[in-house]
């Protein structure tokens, strides 16, 4: 095609996201031409590009403000895959509870907005404390059997500008991981499965992005239709369904599907688990910028 697409990410991600070289390659198979751009390259002109398309800016969380300012003006210029409004609900994870008011069955989930919260909300005995808008599962910890512990937390992450979220651990997730589902413009693409990462209660991850066991994994019928009750909603909220989505589930303990997050900025799509799976987000791109 004519024309040139940013791939949105940074400096420190280019050698870890290991999902953005076979990005670039399928699209370079599909006919594309390709550039890595950082989103906060202040010499970057997205003018030049026909579409820009987020993929790895793992920093965004510590800089919220600016970057959705960035991804504001970067639309003015280009085509911007998932866009403002998209991205600007996704990255705070208060956005669950327009999926509960939707009917997407969803972990338990309470929010402590200030300090007046801090000493009311409820704590199960075995309860993940995290920030609602965090990437990498920084400052996310697990507590068990420890009230002060998990109220120290949260006022920690009030104390630093954010907002808590609370969930009771979900048990079965020892046993059988994480189920994320992919999904591009709205046709499901590949699963894989996450191994736990806070079964042992060693939790803290205050880097750029934590190393993940990944396999390949195929969904049960009741997880797809988890995942399509959520691209409903989406579709419901921005009138067509995201360029890309990850979906994030978790057994609960009557054995059902519940969503833990819906990823629509930056997540890893996990290309190695699913032969093809980089050459169908290739068509899905080319086809929403022709499009």
């Amino acid at each position: 095609m004519d024309g040139v697409i940013a791939l949105v990410t940074i400096d420190e991600a280019r050698h870890h996201d290991t999902d953005l070289q076979l990005l670039a390659d399928a699209l370079v198979r599909a006919g594309a031409t390709v550039e890595l751009v950082n989103w906060d390259d202040a010499a970057a002109d997205w003018k030049r590009f026909v579409a820009a398309i987020v993929r790895s800016p793992w920093d965004y969380h510590w800089r919220l403000a600016e970057f959705l300012a960035w991804a504001e003006r970067a639309s003015s210029e280009t085509k911007l895959f998932n866009p403002p409004d998209v991205l600007r609900w996704n990255t705070d994870k208060v956005y669950l509870r327009n999926a509960v008011d939707f009917g997407v069955p969803v972990i338990p989930t309470d929010f402590v907005l200030d300090e007046a919260g801090v000493d009311v909300v409820a704590l199960p005995r075995d309860v993940v404390v995290k920030p609602t808008v965090s990437a990498g599962s920084n400052d996310t910890l697990r507590f068990i059997d420890d009230e002060v512990g998990a109220r120290a937390h949260i006022r920690h992450v009030l104390g630093l500008g954010k907002r808590a979220m609370v969930q009771p651990y979900q048990g079965r997730v020892d046993e059988r991981g994480e189920t994320g589902l992919l999904f591009y413009n709205g046709e499901f693409s590949h699963a894989f499965c996450k191994a736990a990462i806070l079964s042992q209660g060693e939790s803290e991850r205050n880097g750029l992005f934590v190393v993940e066991e990944i396999t390949a994994r195929t969904p049960r019928a009741d997880e797809l239709d988890v995942g399509r009750k959520v691209l409903d909603l989406l579709k419901s909220r921005f009138g067509v369904a995201p360029l890309y989505a990850r979906i994030d589930m978790v057994d609960g303990n009557d054995g059902k599907p519940l969503v833990m997050e819906i990823e629509l900025a930056e997540p890893s799509m996990f290309f190695h688990v699913a032969e093809g799976s980089a050459d169908r987000y290739a068509d899905a791109i080319l086809a929403r910028v022709a499009g």
